[in-house]
């Protein structure tokens, strides 16, 4: 439903999803809170603290300043003295403060702090999504007007899918009758709620289907990986036409022969019929039915592919096993 040459997808927001596809992947840090010191996710290094289902966004209202990049001890010392210890911290793509809180009572007191020395606070409970897809709504529906009719259905975001035209010669978004409808779970008030797809949503009089939605891989225009977006990105650029680094600009024109990033193949890294972009796409669509993580997709994924291959493998040593065993149609033994 995208475009190559739009950033976040373009006409669809992708922005509830991450991947890593890196050469050399990085771990994830967290501040231990007990010491103040910046230390391996600890899920990772076995320590006391994990993550638990409080959880807590923190965020600069100042869009110049991100709280990932602030003093570990500074910040660790902000919530002992507000709220008390948490259980840990993880930072996002976006430089924003996750914070995962060790009871109900202890976030929501977070939830009421609003300042940081001189900096202003945002806190928003972290939100568990489900996102879906339905066809066929009147294109004179507004975004809003489908939002008031559904809310009592659990819909807490509502926005109309473009699709593209060519006109012209031209290439051109316009309204279609698809809905992304998304339905949320606080974490806080409901810990122990999933976000559900329901299997349908009534809108005036008109039932509509839902079918999981299934974003377009994100690709980052910056460094070609798959997951996140130039905004976010602090890796070499790289050419989407032959996927070698260079100095260059983004959105250079590149005259030299085609070879992609990700699969070395001859076509660029936009090209949607990359065995690795299509990997993708069966990866985000086990993510959406099965509603997991991404890295749990993954698994999947190659699991499926490992039986997939040893089938294919079995299947031919049978079939060549019963040749050798059964007599030629033109063997002597058939004329004697």
């Amino acid at each position: 439903m995208s475009s190559d040459d739009m950033e976040e997808g373009g006409t669809v927001e992708l922005s509830g999803w991450q991947t890593i596809e890196s050469k050399k992947r990085k771990r994830k840090h967290e501040i231990n809170l007990e010491s103040g010191q910046e230390g391996l996710n600890p899920s990772e290094n076995g320590s006391q603290y994990e993550r638990t289902t409080y959880q807590v966004l923190l965020s600069n209202a100042s869009q110049d300043k991100k709280l990932a990049k602030m003093n570990p001890l500074s910040f660790a010392k902000f919530l002992k003295d507000s709220v008390g210890e948490v259980a840990s911290v993880r930072p996002t793509r976006l430089g924003d403060l996750i914070v995962h809180c060790k009871s109900q009572e202890q976030a929501r007191h977070l939830l009421q702090i609003h300042s940081l020395g001189k900096e202003t606070l945002i806190a928003s409970p972290l939100l568990k999504k489900r996102q879906g897809v339905i066809f066929g709504v009147d294109e004179e529906l507004s975004d809003a007007d489908i939002i008031d009719n559904l809310q009592g259905q659990g819909v807490t975001q509502a926005k109309r899918l473009p699709k593209s035209i060519n006109k012209d010669g031209k290439r051109m978004l316009i309204p279609s009758t698809c809905i992304l409808i998304t339905f949320s779970v606080n974490t806080i008030d409901h810990p122990d709620v999933e976000a559900e797809l329901p299997s349908h949503v009534t809108l005036g009089f008109q039932r509509f289907k839902i079918k999981p939605y299934v974003p377009n891989p994100m690709r980052c225009f910056r460094c070609q990986r798959y997951g996140h977006t130039a905004q976010s990105c602090s890796g070499k650029v790289t050419c989407q036409t032959y996927g070698e680094h260079h100095a260059n600009e983004l959105g250079h024109i590149c005259d030299k022969e085609k070879k992609c990033f990700h699969c070395g193949g001859s076509h660029s890294a936009a090209y949607r019929g990359c065995p690795k972009y299509k990997e993708q796409i069966k990866i985000l669509e086990i993510k959406a039915v099965k509603n997991t993580s991404y890295a749990d997709a993954v698994k999947t994924f190659k699991q499926r592919n490992q039986t997939h291959t040893q089938l294919t493998i079995d299947t031919t040593k049978e079939i060549t096993q019963s040749i050798h065993k059964e007599p030629s149609l033109c063997s002597q033994d058939k004329f004697i």
